[in-house]
């Protein structure tokens, strides 16, 4: 994470004294016209598994 996008841009730098695994996510989006909740749902299920397996803290 010492090099991610959010040390650089978002004030973050203090994340590097963390000890557990960290994930910096980037945008999701859809076309408004293909909006589908069950993607949103599948997605966010996915990401949840990561953590999980990952024991990601932040």
């Amino acid at each position: 994470m010492a090099d991610g996008y959010s040390v650089h841009f978002l004030g973050l730098s203090p994340t590097h004294v963390l000890k557990t695994p960290v994930l910096e996510l980037g945008w999701f989006a859809m076309h408004p016209d293909q909006v589908n909740q069950d993607i949103f749902s599948m997605a966010w299920g996915y990401i949840t598994q990561l953590l999980d397996q990952n024991a990601v803290s932040f």
